[in-house]
């Protein structure tokens, strides 16, 4: 019965962290349009920030209408806190929109997404 428990336990703890893994659901951060509304740049958090005091991860998303322009992935290094809309300053360009992502364990980042 030992043993049967000693090989059920870790699959059983193996199986929930995949499925949690793969049902992860990302966390709308911001939804920011254009001016003239042609397009528009949501930010997500991918998952639950690394414990204890690691990186969040998300990923912004440029939509012009309703399909899917371009993304990038961005990292904060923020103390292993959940990121929010004070962490992204959106500027539109003609061409593209800047995204600048700052944390307080790093140096501010740019990132661009092109129309």
């Amino acid at each position: 019965m030992k043993r049967l428990a000693a090989v059920l336990i870790p699959a059983a703890v193996i199986v929930i962290l995949l499925f949690s893994h793969i049902f992860r659901q990302d966390t709308l951060i911001l939804r920011e349009s254009s001016d003239d509304g042609m397009h528009s740049v949501r930010i997500f958090m991918t998952g639950d920030p690394e414990f204890p005091f690691g990186s969040t991860y998300c990923r912004a998303v440029l939509y012009t209408g309703r399909s899917k322009t371009d993304e990038t992935d961005i990292v904060l290094r923020n103390d292993g806190k959940t990121a929010d809309e004070q962490n992204f300053r959106i500027t539109w360009m003609q061409d593209c929109v800047l995204i600048i992502a700052s944390a307080e364990e790093m140096e501010d980042s740019q990132y661009t997404l092109y129309y």
